[in-house]
């Protein structure tokens, strides 16, 4: 993963077009790698970089000066008339949006598993917006506005809140029927932009074998077998 990163940023093409999934189980080390590689890419000359997460919980326990979703995107922010359509941010939201967002040369979410296709959309629109307020037409055509995007979590995990199935990003087929069809078929698009995941699998928090650990591994995987 790390070595994927390093290599991205030495190139402003494949860095700019850098959407990235770390994925892990509990245990896997997927923050302590994070941190490995936001280190190394700022001793190389990174300037910036922004990590969010769904929950407060997570932005705490994350670190890197994480926010919450919701309060980076200004997510609650949506157009009655068009379901789930964010309203343009106002002179002085997108004023501290700018400053916040300054300088951002990678965006990093966590949680990735309580993220809904509705919003992934949504992140995607606000970075377009972001981009148009700054200029960069250029990048506005892309997806997430061409910043570098890296999604973490672990998939076995909660799902969206308060929202149906199909709104997960697991779920595969498109949506009909709901109002928010459109937008969620569009996150569903943009969640195929991620063509790098890595996959942590070893468990580093209970070393050696443990039949608790592997029992409880496959449990996640609904793969239990007659002992467990």
């Amino acid at each position: 993963f790390v070595n994927i990163l390093l290599g991205s940023w030495k190139s402003a093409e494949k860095w700019q077009n850098l959407l990235c999934m770390l994925l892990g189980t509990a245990g896997t080390g997927k923050t302590t790698t994070l941190k490995c590689a936001l280190q190394l890419l700022t001793e190389r000359g990174m300037q910036k970089y922004v990590v969010a997460a769904y929950t407060g919980v997570a932005a705490v326990n994350i670190g890197m000066s994480a926010i919450t979703l919701h309060e980076l995107f200004q997510l609650r922010k949506t157009v009655a008339t068009s379901p789930g359509q964010l309203q343009p941010l106002s002179d002085v939201e997108m004023d501290a949006f700018l400053e916040r967002m300054a300088g951002a040369q990678l965006l990093v979410v966590d949680e990735v598993s309580l993220l809904s296709k509705l919003l992934l959309k949504q992140i995607h629109d606000r970075l377009v917006e972001w981009r148009r307020a700054t200029n960069r037409h250029d990048l506005a055509s892309l997806p997430f506005g061409g910043l570098a995007v890296i999604l973490a979590g672990d998939f076995g995990q909660l799902p969206p809140i308060a929202n149906p199935a199909s709104w997960s990003l697991v779920w595969l087929d498109a949506v009909h029927g709901a109002a928010e069809s459109t937008a969620l078929n569009h996150g569903a698009r943009l969640l195929k932009s991620f063509t790098t995941v890595v996959r942590l699998r070893r468990v580093h928090r209970q070393v050696g074998q443990s039949l608790y650990k592997e029992s409880l591994l496959r449990l996640r995987d609904g793969a239990m077998t007659k002992d467990d």
